[in-house]
């Protein structure tokens, strides 16, 4: 198996999303996407609502979802997401992916 190389980009993580509107981030996020269009692209996500806690990978020609345990976290969810990618990428016969992750994970005080 060949090596893996990653490279990680976390520049929509320096913007404050308390005071950054949603278009500056769809602007940025559209100009990281333009530098990897050579790439499959993957999105992810985990969502809960009410008592219903669920995740996706999706993929350009391959999607993946799951609904977990009601009492798993929206952090779970997250997590599970990226499982589901990580599984995408495993039976791929693509060498480029580039995962892009809607939600960056930070503890906060709230």
């Amino acid at each position: 198996m060949a090596p893996c190389h990653s490279t990680v980009d976390l520049s929509l993580n320096t913007l404050s999303k308390s005071i950054t509107s949603p278009e500056i981030y769809h602007s940025k996020f559209l100009e990281i996407c333009e530098g990897l269009q050579d790439y499959y692209h993957i999105y992810t996500d985990g969502s809960k609502m009410n008592n219903l806690t669920a995740a996706a990978a999706v993929g350009r020609d391959v999607s993946k979802s799951l609904r977990i345990n009601s009492q798993a976290s929206i952090f779970t969810a997250e997590l599970v997401a990226l499982n589901l990618s990580l599984d995408i990428i495993r039976r791929s016969k693509r060498k480029k992916i580039c995962h892009l992750l809607r939600f960056i994970i930070k503890s906060s005080g709230h």
